[in-house]
């Protein structure tokens, strides 16, 4: 055989490895971007329910009669519960096909703020909820209420303690078969330096 031959078809194989080796790099960080994503999200969302249980047990301590707050506890725990469980089916599923479901906005957004009862900061907070009851998208659950708790506990966390009527304002709406979403708040906003 040619040695010009050997050599040609030695590169030609190193070529197609060298691809083959930058193609699952790609793919292996592309999975740490996502892996990066998930906890940040996951922990973000166990969060919210940790802080309202914490605040229910600063309640009981000053009124230790007061069973409604027993029975708020054991919801917050049943919320992060099923939060638990839906972060395991979305990581065994993360690589499968969406699953959509028909999801009503308004139940939805009503659990996400119920997360918040007893949550300190929360008795300064007004939630204005401004979406019809039956408002219904056909979308991917557990996505859409991360990303709702994401936006609803960030506008709590960073609530303006200056401010006596703090407020966040959740409006949702069909348009052009589309369906919007808005949350607003006052609180501290995003300081200009972190806005790019």
């Amino acid at each position: 055989m040619n040695l010009y031959l050997i050599f040609f078809l030695i590169l030609r194989v190193n070529h197609r490895v060298e691809f083959a080796l930058h193609e699952k790099n790609l793919e292996l960080n592309q999975s740490n971007v996502e892996l990066d994503r998930f906890v940040y999200s996951a922990s973000h969302d166990l969060r919210a329910p940790l802080n309202s249980i914490s605040g229910l047990f600063s309640l009981l301590r000053t009124d230790p009669n007061s069973s409604s707050y027993y029975d708020m506890i054991q919801n917050r725990i049943a919320v992060m519960s099923k939060f638990i469980s839906d972060l395991t089916d979305y990581y065994r599923n993360a690589r499968a096909t969406l699953k959509k479901e028909e999801i009503n906005i308004f139940s939805l957004i009503k659990e996400i703020i119920d997360t918040f009862d007893g949550y300190e900061p929360n008795r300064r907070i007004q939630f204005l909820v401004d979406v019809n009851e039956d408002l219904k998208v056909f979308s991917e659950p557990l996505r859409l209420r991360i990303i709702l708790n994401n936006l609803i506990s960030n506008a709590v966390k960073y609530t303006d303690n200056a401010k006596l009527n703090s407020y966040v304002h959740i409006k949702a709406w069909r348009e052009s078969g589309n369906i919007n979403i808005s949350i607003m708040d006052n609180g501290i906003g995003i300081a200009p330096a972190l806005q790019p």
